[in-house]
């Protein structure tokens, strides 16, 4: 599937955590809506600059992967 296609899916988790987490889990759950908005933000800056790191390793480039990653804190 084209990652075009999960963009209504991701704006819709930023825009309305709570309504999300109220439909899914319930309303006692809706203090981790900034949670939800940070991780689905954080998941989807990651499938658009991961594949760079792979890219990176087959050129021999490891040391920049070892520092994006540590500054990154992964």
């Amino acid at each position: 599937m084209d990652a075009l296609a999960y963009l209504p899916y991701i704006f819709a988790d930023i825009t309305f955590p709570e309504q999300i987490i109220k439909i899914l889990f319930g309303a006692e759950y809706i203090a981790g809506a900034t949670a939800l908005s940070i991780l689905v933000f954080g998941f989807m800056i990651g499938a658009a600059v991961g594949p760079t790191g792979a890219t990176l390793q087959t050129y021999g480039k490891t040391k920049t992967v070892m520092m994006i990653n540590y500054i990154g804190g992964r």
